[in-house]
Formats: C-alpha cells, structure tokens, sequence
C-alpha cells in the first residue's frame, strides 16, 4: 500500500505533483509559499466545495478565490511569483485530494453508522428470537420436570409394592424352610418305623419258621403215636 508520499497511479498529474512537491524538503522552498493545510477554514472549504467528486481545476480555482486571505502570494520579481503562484496549485491539489479523502470517510461513517444499525437490529431480532427459544425451552423444562416427579411417584410406589412383595417372599421361604425341616424330620421317622416295621417282618417270618418246624414234630409224632398204637 502507497503512503503518503507516493504519487497516485493513473491520476492527474498536477495532483501527483503537488502530492511530491509538498513534501520537499529543499531549502530553497519559497517561505511565503508555506501554508498550513490542517487550517480549519480550508479544511472546512474544501468539504463543502468538493464531496466526493473527481479533483479538477474548478475545485482548485473557487478553494483559491474562497481563501486567498489564508495565503500570502510571493512578492518580487516574476519567477518568485511564479513559483508562489504553482505552490499555491500545489497546496490547492492537495487541499482537493484531503477534500476527497473527507468526503469519502464521511460516506464511509455514514454506511458505517447504517450498517452497524442494521447488525444491531438483527442482533435485537435473535435476541428476541433466543428469548422466545428459551421462555419455550423453560416451559417445556418445567414440564418435563412435572413429569418426571409423576414418574419418580410411580417409581417409588413399584418400589414400595416390590418391598411388600419381597417381605411376603421372605415369610414365604421361611415357611418353606420350616415345612422342609418338618419333611426332614418325617422322613427320619419313617424310616426309623421303616426300620422297626423291618423288624417285625423278621421277628414273624421267624415266629413262622418256629411254628411249621413244631408243626411238623407234631405231626411225625402223631404219626408214631398212630402206628404204636397199630403195633399194640
């Protein structure tokens, strides 16, 4: 990018040399030709005569007649006035150019101010967008909350039922458990009884095998007892 200094490419001439020239340093510049270009009436003049417009030399003729009392004109012979005379083109160029670069920077706050305006207003229409966003978030929240507390109610009833439920499962196995001791102890004494009955089955199967040998001696001895009375 070109500073200050550097002439404007494609642009008039005389302006690109006043742009040079007013930024010399020589010391022979011409003192009478020394002009504050920040003085606020020339400033102020040169907004108003040229607003954003191409530089030409009707700009710098009215600058020139609107404040010739802000410049002295060299007094001598004629190439000092000569020169006073192009110096004063020179700063006329120039005052244009600043003129311009005014104008231009007050077109650009006033698109600036407008742009910034319409972003503020597009922020202001999310903002309230966000707020109807959240105020419909908060009430389907607060829902979702009522919700969930019918939901925890439910789930603390099951969980209650579910304690009842298991207190009676609990009485149930200890019932079971005492029902199977008492199997146990049954099925102890059957088979003691088992045992016993065992026994008895022994102790007749033996009273029998007594009673059929007896019953047999009595039967050979009646047998004998006929034939000895036969013999007799």
């Amino acid at each position: 990018m070109a500073d200050a200094t550097t002439p404007v490419e494609g642009g008039d001439s005389s302006l690109n040399a006043a742009i040079e020239d007013i930024f010399r340093t020589d010391d022979d510049i011409d003192e009478h030709a020394n002009v504050d270009i920040r003085t606020p009436s020339l400033l102020e003049n040169v907004s108003h005569a040229f607003d954003g417009e191409e530089p030409n030399e009707v700009h710098c003729t009215n600058i020139a007649a609107v404040n010739e009392t802000d410049v002295e004109m060299g007094k001598g012979d004629n190439e000092a006035n000569e020169d006073g005379g192009n110096r004063l083109m020179n700063l006329c160029h120039l005052l244009i150019f600043e003129g311009f670069i005014h104008g231009r920077l007050s077109r650009g706050e006033k698109v600036f101010s407008d742009h910034n305006l319409q972003h503020q207003q597009k922020i202001q229409h999310q903002v309230s967008k966000l707020e109807i966003q959240h105020q419909r978030l908060f009430v389907e929240i607060q829902s979702g909350l009522s919700t969930i507390k019918e939901k925890q109610a439910s789930i603390d009833a099951l969980k209650r039922n579910l304690a009842n439920q298991e207190a009676q499962l609990t009485d149930l196995v200890s019932i079971t458990k005492e029902a199977h001791d008492q199997q146990v102890t049954l099925s102890k004494r059957a088979s003691t009884l088992l045992l016993k009955c065992q026994d008895v089955v022994n102790l007749l199967a033996s009273t029998r095998t007594s009673y059929e040998a007896n019953l047999r001696m009595k039967k050979n001895f009646v047998k004998r007892w006929a034939n000895f009375h036969k013999f007799l």
